[in-house]
């Protein structure tokens, strides 16, 4: 019997390509001189720019742990991971914790050895220290596992826009240098400052839990630190050495966005579990992305309280409470985070998106301060969530929402743009287009919205070429022709 062959979108492959990173040199020599094979040794770098990633993706700073289970492991590798990963932790470049448990579903949790960003700060290192020069940049091998006609199509249409973009690097180095230079513990909350009843802290195994804040602000001092948050997290530190840490972690991040595009190390790849569409540009710096767009004429436009406005869409035939009606309006609004800070008297919108945002991603059972002033003000959509988290498992509500908005914003959006030829990229909830292709596009994005009777305001940057940001509700979206 013949075959059946299978539809070209179903083949998946892998193919190789020069991926590129730039990392403190003692710790690019440390690897460099492991007795490992030239593709091990690949295998070293792409781990510790992942765990280099998560780590300040989950906790702003480098030297966190993540979690990394076997199955990702075996996944993103292959089954003979365990000969390099066993040698960085051996040679201390990786440290690995203690705790695992297949029975409580607990996998081990990793960090890059602090030892190569950890240095000892100098008296004047406000003046002087220079935390972009000393990272080396190097290319290495990697292996694209999951490759098949989206992925490529996907990938095709990311290399041909950003390869028409016109960068002046020199200016985007210096606007780097600037915000460093210019970072300031005063810049962040410390000890007193922080108003919340509770917050959250991670252990140095990386497990995490609730303390008290005048608890937590004694631990510290009793410690010779302080209790110091930063964009929502918390930590212990001497507020010396947190800033210097945050400087480096700062020049890494940004030095590493512009180097892999300068070096056209470009990624369009969909993400397996929320199916977003993660690029260059996702988590790169909106100070960056801006100046970027700036250069090249481009507007960004956002949906407004992006994950709440799609919740008020999943839930407008479920809930029918005045509260819900109310969290509806707002989200829609794009005033939500405004409404929280007033009413429950947080200190920032910064704070009142980072209580919603806790919501979403933290466990039903999280009985924090802030969850119960929400509660408070929305009951019947908070317990809608806990229901839901109950139901099907608490990080599923956050992925159900970002599986939703990849709906929109790469199934139907991004596909209907490029069917026109139009420059576009996406970033989650924003698209940046040219500014003179803005008309063409808002009327797609309304049209697609009212398919799925999305109500939403919008966010819109460098709409007149001065890269200031304007608000437009949904009755001024319905105005415009």
């Amino acid at each position: 019997m013949k075959k059946q062959r299978k539809n070209n979108k179903q083949l998946v492959h892998k193919k190789s390509v020069t991926s590129y990173i730039s990392l403190p040199k003692l710790l690019v020599d440390s690897i460099g001189g492991l007795k490992l094979t030239k593709t091990d040794k690949s295998h070293c770098f792409k781990f510790i720019g992942i765990l280099l990633r998560d780590s300040l993706e989950e906790f702003g700073n480098l030297i966190s742990f993540v979690p990394k289970p076997q199955t990702y492991l075996i996944k993103t590798f292959d089954n003979s991971y365990y000969k390099w990963l066993n040698v960085l932790i051996i040679e201390k470049v990786v440290i690995r914790n203690n705790y695992y448990s297949h029975e409580e579903g607990v996998c081990y949790q990793y960090q890059v050895s602090p030892s190569f960003f950890l240095e000892e700060p100098t008296l004047n290192i406000l003046c002087n220290y220079n935390y972009l020069e000393p990272l080396v940049t190097l290319g290495y091998k990697d292996i694209i596992k999951g490759v098949n006609k989206e992925h490529n199509l996907h990938n095709n249409w990311f290399e041909e826009d950003v390869s028409t973009l016109v960068i002046d690097y020199g200016k985007l180095m210096n606007l780097v240098r600037n915000r460093i230079g210019n970072l300031s513990i005063e810049d962040f909350q410390v000890d007193e400052q922080i108003k919340e009843h509770a917050i959250k802290l991670y252990s140095t195994n990386g497990k995490s839990f609730y303390v008290k804040t005048t608890d937590a602000i004694a631990k510290a001092k009793k410690q010779c630190k302080s209790l110091i948050k930063d964009d929502g997290r918390c930590g212990l530190a001497e507020p010396k050495n947190f800033l210097h840490n945050k400087k480096q972690s700062i020049g890494y991040s940004y030095l590493n966005s512009l180097v892999r595009l300068q070096r056209k190390d470009f990624k369009a790849e969909r993400n397996p579990t929320n199916k977003r569409l993660d690029t260059n540009f996702t988590n790169m710096s909106s100070l960056l992305v801006d100046e970027i767009c700036l250069q090249n004429d481009l507007v960004q436009i956002d949906l407004s309280n992006s994950q709440f406005a799609i919740l008020s869409n999943v839930l407008k035939e479920r809930l029918h409470s005045d509260d819900f009606e109310q969290f509806k309006e707002l989200s829609v609004s794009g005033q939500l985070y405004a409404y929280i800070q007033r009413i429950i008297g947080l200190e920032s919108v910064a704070d009142a998106k980072n209580a919603m945002f806790e919501i979403m991603f933290s466990s039903r059972r999280n009985n924090t301060t802030s969850k119960a002033k929400l509660k408070k003000l929305f009951p019947s959509v908070i317990g809608w969530i806990d229901r839901y988290k109950k139901a099907h498992g608490d990080n599923q509500f956050s992925i159900m929402l970002q599986n939703k908005e990849s709906e929109i914003f790469i199934d139907c959006l991004l596909i209907r743009i490029k069917k026109i030829k139009l420059f576009c990229l996406t970033k989650h909830d924003s698209l940046i287009v040219r500014r003179n292709d803005y008309p063409r596009v808002l009327d797609i994005l309304k049209e697609e919205f009212a398919k799925i009777s999305l109500e939403y305001s919008l966010k819109v940057t460098n709409l007149y070429g001065n890269n200031e940001t304007h608000k437009i509700s949904w009755e001024e979206i319905n105005r415009i022709e």
